[in-house]
């Protein structure tokens, strides 16, 4: 019987052994699997934040909260997502993921003091105060534990005079220079505290009045590593791409042909100085030796040779598949082509990858109108529901009304009224319109105009007025949307000429001709190229 137990145990060994080694192997797998997946996200947000959205690269990262990450992949993340915090975008996520980087590595004072930047932005400067006072340890972080204590409402000037000791630097130099934009100031603390932060805000601070060579040379003096980065950066803000090409040879050396984030600068560089053969180079050095790095050089590529431009689409998305941004560009060349077949199956693919989709769903409706499919279109827009929904619902009501389509019209409003969704007012009127009750169709817009506060609809309830021959109810309406234009300074001449121009009208309507060249003139006045205007009141003088 102990023969038996002990002849098992080598087996229980290897078993043990073997279990080791897969969950090493799965763990690996693992590892080098969410490596993958992070650049392929981090370049889906550079895509989207190249065309100027930036709500939807914002949601891109949002899977990587749920995720241990590097410290350095924090960094990359933080760096990106920095500017758009500064600028009210997006400081939520950039909080979130200050948060969860400092959390994890909670050795690294760099991201708490990030931390406690993005507090502040985010209005809770108390919390920065603690947590600078228990993590900020080194003398360079002195400026962030005083900036928390400014921004709290705090007196700091007993706590400054004690941390900056002997320091020439006082503590009333320094509330000096957190509440200024003094560049100068800010270098001669960075230099006094030895803090790369400041300097680096003293540079930025530079640059933004003009100096640059001035902000270069900060950086350049400085041994910190991501100096030279920072140069390149305020060089490509700068608009100043043949600096930026010498800075990615000088200060780079040799890594500037290995480093291909330093790569794709220096394509943006070449673009600005017209060397487009140049940047195709090396976006095609890019694609050949680092093919997974960025969706960005098979964009460029596709803007940069318009006629293969499908081809670099092509090839990006097998590489990066599921990329929304070349998804969309593809399917858009194949829209504007007339190759409708493609286009279709294109947006269906970004329906599917990116679940709701604005540009997909709507691209897919206008697809299906096109092909004169409203059983397909209804379908289609039946499936979203609230806001999305509802969006594609008033953009398929002027589509269906601009084909002059009452029957689609009425299923569409059939469909809404079954929602009560938000823009009944406004589908019934294009409906009425089609069907020639135009003062019901006047009416209706009236009604949307009390919800969403469009002058376009008072407008618009004006001309159905005159159509349906009701000359004092469409001077009224034209009188309600000039109200607004009083009160805006934000709509143009153009548009308030238009609004006068109805006033003209229906004054002619009512017979009151007197006040309908008034009216006329002071349309003129507005926009002199209102060339209705102009031929209504030549009319007016031949009948005089």
């Amino acid at each position: 019987m102990k023969k038996d137990k002990w002849d098992i145990l080598p087996k229980i060994l290897v078993l043990l052994l073997v279990s080791i080694l897969a969950y090493s192997f799965y763990d690996h797998r693992q590892i080098l699997y969410r490596d993958i997946e992070f650049r392929d996200l981090l370049s889906e947000f550079d895509g989207l934040l190249d065309y100027g959205r930036e709500s939807e690269a914002l949601e891109t990262l949002r899977p990587l909260l749920r995720v241990d990450l590097s410290s350095f992949q924090y960094l990359q993340i933080l760096k990106r997502s920095h500017q758009l915090a500064v600028n009210g975008r997006g400081v939520s996520i950039f909080t979130d993921f200050a948060r969860r980087g400092a959390e994890r590595f909670p050795g690294r004072e760099d991201l708490w003091f990030i931390y406690c930047r993005a507090l502040i932005m985010k209005g809770n400067p108390e919390r920065a105060v603690e947590i600078s006072e228990e993590k900020l340890v080194s003398p360079r972080f002195l400026g962030m534990r005083a900036e928390s204590l400014l921004s709290s409402g705090m007196e700091i000037d007993t706590y400054l005079e004690k941390q900056a000791g002997e320091s020439s630097f006082s503590s009333g130099g320094l509330i000096k220079l957190l509440n200024s934009r003094d560049p100068r100031l800010f270098s001669a603390a960075g230099r006094e505290w030895n803090s790369p932060e400041l300097i680096a805000d003293a540079a930025l601070l530079y640059a933004e009045e003009g100096s640059i060579p001035e902000a270069n040379r900060l950086l350049k003096n400085s041994t910190e590593s991501r100096f030279p980065e920072l140069s390149l950066q305020i060089a490509y803000d700068a608009a100043d791409p043949q600096y930026g090409l010498v800075l990615i040879q000088e200060m780079m050396g040799e890594q500037a042909q290995e480093d291909p984030g330093l790569k794709l600068y220096q394509a943006e560089f070449a673009i600005a100085l017209a060397r487009q053969k140049e940047a195709m180079e090396i976006y095609r050095d890019l694609i050949q030796n680092t093919p997974e790095y960025s969706v960005l050089p098979y964009l460029n590529m596709a803007v940069l040779d318009n006629s293969s431009a499908k081809e670099y689409l092509k090839k990006g998305l097998e590489k990066f598949p599921e990329s929304r941004v070349l998804l969309e560009r593809l399917g858009e060349l194949y829209y504007r082509e007339g190759a409708f077949v493609s286009a279709k199956e294109t947006f269906t693919r970004l329906l599917d990858v990116a679940e709701g989709h604005p540009e997909a769903r709507i691209r897919l409706a206008d697809l299906e109108l096109g092909a004169g499919s409203q059983g397909s279109t209804a379908r289609l827009w039946d499936s979203y529901h609230g806001e999305q929904g509802d969006s594609l619902a008033l953009f398929l009501g002027w589509r269906l009304f601009g084909n002059r389509d009452q029957e689609g019209l009425r299923v569409l409003l059939t469909m809404q009224k079954q929602r009560n969704g938000p823009d009944q007012d406004l589908l019934e009127g294009l409906y009425f319109s089609l069907t020639g009750d135009f003062a019901g169709a006047a009416e209706k817009f009236e009604a949307a105009y009390q919800k969403n506060k469009h002058w376009e609809y008072l407008y618009d309830a004006g001309r159905l007025y005159l159509e349906a021959g009701e000359a004092e109810r469409a001077l009224n309406a034209f009188s309600r949307a000039d109200e607004i234009f009083t009160l805006r300074e934000d709509l143009s001449a153009q548009n308030r000429s238009m609004v006068w121009l109805g006033i003209g009208e229906s004054h002619m309507a009512a017979g009151d001709r007197k006040n309908a060249a008034n009216a006329l003139s002071y349309a003129l006045d507005l926009d002199p190229s209102n060339l209705r205007a102009t031929l209504m009141i030549n009319a007016l003088g031949k009948m005089e």
